[in-house]
């Protein structure tokens, strides 16, 4: 009995090759034959070609002129891990067949090579091998053109493309994700790329992580740029981060705290403004309520550590002082302890006024008649 060297073909996919086997376009599809071509039979211990003289093996001499019965069965035996093999073999089917359109083997081996392409693609998709499906793809439009826009080849490609697109989007959403690029620039930005896929594949797992960490990312930044202080930066990527997840409470909530901040920030600034204007016109502790010492103690009712507001008030306090040292000098000791009393009322004893205090007490005291 002769051995045929065929493609491994699994159980379930057996009447697809029957069914391949009549779907060969008219330039590629051959007769059935009753004759055992044995175009494909394993070779001896020998490479070299059959010579012997029957009808049957003159046939494997023509269909073997570029191949041995022994370099088929290598090349099948290595196609999983060589798919360019597949070329090869295709070739030499293809050769076999304009030499003699009823070669049964090369017919059969012809209809194999096809469902092996239909196996192997249909798994490398699958398996999300996008390279090796590329590839499986590319060599069956290249051996058999027709074949690859049958309906069951046509949707693998299709489909296919359609991952390969998808990587690619995903591939520049975790790029743009390394660079910060979360929702900005306009069209490229992690965002963007995500819902591109997300409109190609409907919760595609890969793409709503990358949507979750554009969500995190953001979070992290702004929940940073709020401590510091840096409240436009804070709601920046906090608005960023409502983009990719417009009902995260975290980032409600925390939008909400940054805004009451930024309003009350607004307002400090605006006071101190008010009093430094004030100050410089010389309403330090006057009109009651519409000085600079009014505004300043506004600020720092609501925000203590406000460095301007504390800065002012001070200011303030040794302006008084001061003033009151320039009536002493000028021998106007009720201006002066007037200021003093006023500076004491405001701040308490603090050293400074104690200081114009003393100077004050001693200039009273020179001041006060002598008695004899």
């Amino acid at each position: 009995e002769q051995a045929t060297a065929t493609l491994p073909v699994p159980e379930k996919d057996k009447t697809d090759v029957e069914t391949t086997i009549g779907q060969i376009p008219v330039n590629e599809q051959q007769p059935a034959q009753t004759v055992n071509d044995p175009a494909v039979v394993a070779s001896t211990s020998s490479d070299k070609p059959i010579t012997e003289t029957t009808q049957s093996e003159h046939v494997q001499q023509v269909v073997n002129k570029s191949l041995t019965a022994s370099e088929i069965q290598q090349l099948k035996a290595t196609l999983s891990q060589q798919p360019e093999n597949a070329l090869k073999l295709a070739e030499h089917y293809k050769q076999a067949l304009e030499k003699n359109p009823g070669n049964l083997a090369a017919s059969n081996g012809q209809a194999e090579l096809q469902e092996w392409y239909k196996h192997e693609l249909g798994t490398a998709i699958e398996n999300r091998d996008l390279p090796r499906a590329r590839l499986l793809a590319d060599q069956l439009q290249q051996s058999y053109p027709s074949v690859a826009e049958q309906p069951r080849f046509h949707r693998m490609i299709t489909r296919l493309a359609q991952m390969e697109t998808i990587q690619e989007h995903l591939d520049k959403g975790a790029q743009y994700l390394s660079e910060q690029a979360l929702t900005e620039p306009q069209g490229a930005n992690a965002l963007a790329e995500y819902q591109i896929v997300l409109a190609l594949a409907p919760q595609h797992p890969e793409a709503l992580q990358g949507i979750k960490k554009i969500r995190d990312i953001a979070y992290e930044k702004a929940t940073n740029h709020y401590s510091k202080g840096a409240l436009k930066k804070s709601l920046g990527f906090i608005n960023a981060g409502l983009k990719a997840s417009s009902k995260d409470k975290e980032l409600l909530a925390l939008k909400e705290k940054v805004s009451s901040r930024a309003e009350r920030v607004t307002r400090h600034d605006t006071l101190n403004r008010q009093a430094e204007v004030l100050f410089r016109s010389g309403n330090l502790i006057v009109p009651v309520g519409e000085s600079a010492f009014d505004k300043y103690s506004q600020v720092l009712k609501e925000n203590p550590n406000n460095l301007v507001a504390r800065s002012g008030i001070r200011k303030i306090e040794k302006s008084l002082v001061a003033y009151a040292i320039i009536y002493l000098d000028e021998n106007e000791l009720e201006k002066a302890e007037g200021l003093i009393s006023a500076a004491r009322e405001k701040f308490g004893p603090t050293p400074c006024i104690e200081e114009g205090q003393f100077r004050l007490d001693k200039a009273i005291k020179a001041a006060a008649p002598k008695v004899t």
